[in-house]
């Protein structure tokens, strides 16, 4: 044999050698892992335990929180009802600061593992709080198709703000997932006062169902009459089939309880297109189109500053749109969306107005309303200090106008202000006119 193959054959045999050797240490530190989890899962190491029901080893209700959640599941589905049962009051019996957490994370994992049982345990619990984090816990962790046996089980739960707030929540979300369901769970326990949660599953019906939800609504008087629940049908349906949303809407306009139905289609509109937007408002009657365009000077600017534009910019635009129509009509309008814009920045309001038309500028200053979040007086002070002398005398005739009905209640106010002798001067010439 050459001294290479000597080589190759002992290089062999030590090769064998550990492998037998690692795999024996491997096999002893196999045996003293399941040794070391076999105790752990030994029943008798927690005082309180009782002879579980299944054949194999359990885990005691102390080591729950500790053990990974994957562990505890796969523990929970092979465990018999009759030993969750027994988890259960274990953990009940725990004392703080582990009772919580580990209760939080035995109903999760119940939630998973056997839903209905989890249900029944909770509601078997006696202390409120535990009761309490036992449901939310169930809450959590339940998957959304199993929704309605949760609103189930909050309705059999002491009546409580945390129910309540549970239960609307449970609902709405279940809306989503099943609105035809929901409308029968109502009629089933017409008692229920969940007015919003009604309005939301007209939204999430008329979405899909436009001509179920308005049944739906129109066997219920009430709802017939509540302006939330008309527009949120409005809204869903506009979703479904604009034409006839539109349509609809349109037919109803000179009702006051479609109202806020008309006034969120316009402003949902015009977050889509100030276009359509137009062409809806422009087939409403007076009254309907002012309301219509005093939502849409409500709008959140961010929802229509798009692609990068500047918010000034979207509330300039919103401006120049108002005013395309008749100054009876955009009044409101104008006034609340300058409202908002002075808020976030007055300067740039100001200098939108300086840019206006005299005879726009005028009418536009006269909706400027007095800034609520600030003292009167600094609002003045912010008026004084604007460059454009049209816009500055123009703001503060119509401003000071606004501080009372007549001259003498509006002096008083005007008496009152820090300000400097020449402001205070002209501010009482102003406060003393006649509108």
């Amino acid at each position: 044999m050459t001294k290479l193959s000597s080589w190759f054959v002992a290089a062999w045999v030590v090769l064998l050698a550990t492998a037998f050797v690692l795999g024996y240490k491997s096999k002893s530190l196999f045996e003293s892992s399941s040794q070391t989890f076999s105790r752990n899962l030994d029943p008798t190491s927690h005082a309180t335990s009782r002879p579980r029901q299944n054949s194999h080893a359990s885990l005691p209700a102390t080591k729950i929180v500790t053990t990974s959640f994957l562990d505890l599941y796969d523990e929970l589905r092979n465990d018999a009802a009759p030993v969750r049962a027994e988890y259960g009051r274990e953990i009940e019996q725990m004392s703080e600061p582990g009772r919580a957490a580990t209760l939080t994370t035995f109903y999760k994992a119940m939630a998973l593992c056997d839903l209905k049982q989890g249900i029944a345990l909770a509601k078997g619990i006696t202390d409120q709080r535990l009761q309490y984090l036992a449901c939310t816990a169930l809450i959590e962790a339940t998957a959304l198709p199993d929704t309605k046996l949760i609103v189930e089980m909050l309705m059999q739960l002491p009546d409580s703000p945390i129910t309540a707030d549970s239960l609307n929540g449970q609902l709405h979300m279940w809306s989503y997932l099943d609105a035809p369901a929901v409308a029968a769970f109502f009629d089933e326990h017409p008692k229920i006062n969940a007015d919003v949660i009604k309005a939301n599953l007209l939204e999430n019906w008329a979405s899909s169902d436009p001509p179920a939800a308005q049944a739906w609504l129109e066997k219920h008087a009430e709802l017939t009459q509540d302006p939330e629940a008309l527009k949120q049908l409005i809204l869903g349906w506009l979703k479904a089939d604009e034409q006839k949303a539109t349509d609809f809407l349109v037919s109803h306009s000179e009702e006051e309880r479609f109202s806020q139905a008309i006034g969120w289609a316009a402003l949902d509109a015009y977050c889509t297109s100030a276009e359509a937007a137009k062409a809806l408002v422009n087939k409403l009657p007076p009254t309907a189109k002012s309301e219509a365009l005093r939502t849409i000077g409500e709008i959140n600017v961010e929802l229509v500053a798009k692609d990068g534009m500047d918010q000034n910019a979207a509330f300039g635009n919103l401006g120049h749109w108002l005013l395309t129509f008749e100054p009876a009509e955009w009044k409101k309008g104008v006034g609340t969306m300058l409202g908002y814009w002075q808020q976030r920045d007055f300067d740039a309001m100001v200098q939108w107005m300086a840019a206006l038309p005299w005879e726009s500028k005028s009418a536009v200053a006269a909706e400027v309303p007095i800034d609520s979040d600030l003292p009167v007086e600094e609002t003045f002070q912010r008026v004084f200090g604007i460059p454009d002398d049209s816009v500055r005398e123009q703001l503060l005739r119509s401003l000071v106008l606004k501080l009372g009905d007549n001259p003498e209640e509006r002096l008083q106010i005007v008496a009152n202000m820090q300000l400097i002798a020449g402001q205070l001067v002209r501010l009482q010439q102003l406060a003393g006119e006649a509108p």
